[in-house]
């Protein structure tokens, strides 16, 4: 019976939004971002994320000093966050800034 009372609602339902097709502006967009603080939800993210490479990092050096593979991870990495905190503090419309291309890998000896 649920079943049948949740698939009548649904089938009621179904008109009602898809009459709703006018496109979202980009002041509609941007008020529901401020509602949902998505802002501040990006900004903890990334504090988290850039908290756990460098846990990460540390436990993968254990103290030691980082060969030249290990410091062109970390300077990428750094260059990706921020190249993601300047995409996500430009205003709505604007143009992202161009991702680098990435170097080729290094060569690993062969043991």
């Amino acid at each position: 019976m649920k079943f049948f009372a949740t698939l009548l609602f649904a089938v009621l339902a179904l008109p009602a939004a898809l009459a709703q097709g006018a496109k979202p502006t980009a002041a509609s967009v941007k008020q529901l971002f401020e509602a949902m603080h998505s802002s501040s939800m990006v900004d903890s993210y990334m504090k988290q994320v850039e908290t756990t490479m460098h846990t990460a990092v540390q436990q993968a050096t254990a103290g030691k000093t980082p060969d030249a593979r290990q410091k062109k991870i970390m300077e990428l990495e750094k260059e990706t966050s921020a190249q993601i905190k300047a995409a996500g503090d430009a205003p709505p419309g604007a143009p992202l800034p161009a991702p680098q291309p990435a170097p080729p890998p290094p060569e690993t000896p062969r043991r």
